[in-house]
């Protein structure tokens, strides 16, 4: 995902590790 939101939808149902490190990046 682009975006935060992008990253909860699109990677989330992707890939959970991807969220995460999605989520760290983003500082969530």
């Amino acid at each position: 995902g682009i975006t935060d939101k992008e990253v909860l939808v699109v990677e989330r149902e992707e890939i959970p590790a991807v969220l995460v490190a999605g989520g760290i990046r983003s500082g969530i």
